[in-house]
């Protein structure tokens, strides 16, 4: 499948809606006697990071498809390969200036090397006391990390019978929150954390990306000259139960013993999906200084999530100019946080990832000034 743009917008999305979610914890919630503002502000985490998930079910899929399509066979020692190559350096460059430029540097010590170890293995995300512990958004790059290992097995068991496999991975993953909710935490009394640190793990987040290899397979065998106006009411219904199911955490919480908790994502993922394949039915040509704008914040999505949260309680911490915007205005602050993170998104990916500097700059220019083709070395 080529590369579809509204994924993109939708990636974009994703980590738009994360940024402004932690800008708004980070801010100590201005909005929350604004009973609207303060529930949508606040479900940003829980919606960016379950797109990421669906959208790299979908984007896993498709690498798969395409070595499928170009080798004949899946090799999954060069699958791992590709993905360790596109994640690990942007990674290990921003764990090593945490640790060594930043507070975080504390941890560099015999106490703890556990937490930098299960970093550098990318099973931090198992254990409540790493979880967090370095890098407050990095333990959902554990739970994709791990995905990996088992993704060409799933992508297998999805060419045999797609549905079944989808059902089957909700099925499981209903069951282990079932137990982990009801039967595991309650009895080792852990505190409220635990319930969501056990319920993204991969076991209990299984269904999110199963649900985007679903959706890869669905938008492969779209009907191209299907009735735009099916789409749109799709559209607009599957929009309408995303804001209803989000607005139902605010009296019911998704980390919680009972049914709402045990299925809350798993309905979420649906729905974001459902969403995503009616869009992508609406066929929109992405044009325009605007559309150019958010593709480029999806391009360097990655690097942006690494760094963002290390950016931003730096400058809210050590930069006067910085702790008055935010105390000022909350609108101000989260649009000039979002680009300077964005700016240091593209940088990193750039540094990390880029064989050549001029060849980058030549395709920015291409991106925004909407060049078909940028100039090569």
């Amino acid at each position: 499948m080529k590369r579809n743009k509204t994924i993109d917008i939708f990636r974009a999305v994703a980590i738009l809606a994360v940024l402004i979610y932690h800008f708004y914890v980070l801010c100590n919630y201005p909005y929350q006697g604004n009973v609207i503002l303060n529930r949508f502000l606040g479900i940003g985490g829980e919606l960016g990071v379950t797109l990421f998930f669906v959208i790299s079910g979908f984007g896993i899929y498709n690498s798969l498809q395409r070595m499928e399509a170009r080798e004949e066979k899946i090799k999954v020692g060069s699958f791992l390969k590709k993905r360790f190559l596109r994640i690990l350096p942007q990674y290990y460059a921003c764990l090593a200036i945490l640790l060594l430029i930043t507070s975080n540097a504390q941890y560099a010590n015999k106490k703890g090397l556990f937490d930098i170890g299960t970093h550098l293995i990318f099973i931090h995300n198992w254990f409540p006391s790493t979880h967090g512990s370095i890098n407050g958004v990095l333990w959902s790059m554990g739970t994709i990390f791990q995905f990996y290992f088992i993704a060409v097995f799933i992508y297998r068991a999805m060419k045999k019978n797609k549905w079944i496999t989808c059902i089957g991975a909700i099925v499981v993953t209903v069951a282990a929150k079932y137990i982990a909710f009801h039967w595991i935490l309650p009895q080792v009394q852990a505190d409220a954390s635990w319930y969501f640190i056990y319920s993204r793990q991969i076991i209990t987040a299984l269904d999110n990306f199963v649900v985007g290899m679903l959706l890869c397979e669905l938008l492969g065998r779209m009907d191209k000259e299907g009735r735009r106006i099916g789409y749109g009411i799709g559209t607009a219904v599957s929009f309408g139960i995303v804001c209803w199911w989000s607005w139902m955490t605010q009296n019911h919480s998704p980390y919680a013993d009972s049914l709402f908790g045990y299925v809350w994502h798993t309905v979420f993922a649906v729905v974001l999906a459902l969403l995503i394949y009616c869009v992508c039915g609406l066929r929109i040509e992405f044009k325009g200084i605007f559309s150019r704008v958010i593709l480029w914040i999806s391009k360097y999505q990655y690097g942006t999530y690494i760094w963002h949260f290390l950016i931003t309680t730096t400058l809210l911490g050590y930069s006067s100019a910085v702790q008055t915007i935010s105390r000022s205005s909350f609108v101000l602050f989260a649009v000039c946080m979002s680009i300077l993170c964005c700016i240091a998104g593209y940088a990193s990916t750039v540094c990390f990832e880029s064989v050549s500097y001029k060849k980058q700059w030549e395709e920015l220019k291409g991106e925004f000034l909407g060049r078909k083709n940028a100039k090569e070395d």
